[in-house]
C-alpha cells in the first residue's frame, strides 16, 4: 500500500488533469484500470455519489462510492475533455477517456522509494 503522503505526491505530479482524474478514480474509488478507461457519463450518479461499474471482475455489475473531491475532478475533466467524438452519441453513452491505454501504465514518481504502477487489478506497489 502507498501512504497518503505518497498518493498526494503522485497526484500532485500528474502530467495532466486527465491523468490526475484517472489516478484518482483508480485509487479513490478502487477501480481497475480497465474499469476507469471504459467509464461513461451514464455510469456516474453525482446525486447519489456513486459510480456504476458495468461488467466488472467476474462480469458482475457493481456500485462504488464516489468521493466528493473525485467528483469535483470529474466535473473539471468533463468541461476540459475533447468533445469531437461526442457527435451523434447520446449523453449517457459518452466516454470520459478516449484513446486511453489499458494495462500496465507506469506512474513512477521521482523521490519515491518504490515504483507505483496502475495495473489491470488496482494501484499496486512494486518494491
Amino acid at each position: 500500500m502507498l501512504s497518503q503522503k505518497e498518493i498526494k505526491r503522485i497526484l500532485a505530479m500528474a502530467p495532466s488533469l486527465k491523468a490526475k482524474v484517472m489516478l484518482s478514480l483508480a485509487y479513490g474509488c478502487r477501480m481497475r484500470a480497465g474499469e476507469v478507461v471504459r467509464l461513461k457519463d451514464g455510469n456516474i450518479d453525482s446525486d447519489q455519489e456513486n459510480i456504476r461499474i458495468v461488467q466488472s471482475k467476474g462480469r458482475k455489475d457493481l456500485n462504488v462510492m464516489l468521493p466528493s473531491d473525485v467528483l469535483g475532478l470529474l466535473r473539471a475533466w468533463w468541461t476540459e475533455r475533447p468533445t469531437g467524438q461526442d457527435k451523434d452519441v447520446p449523453a449517457p453513452e459518452r466516454v470520459l477517456f478516449r484513446h486511453c491505454l489499458t494495462g500496465d501504465g507506469c506512474i513512477a514518481e521521482k523521490g519515491l522509494s518504490r515504483q507505483a504502477f496502475l495495473d489491470t487489478a488496482t494501484v499496486a506497489v512494486v518494491s
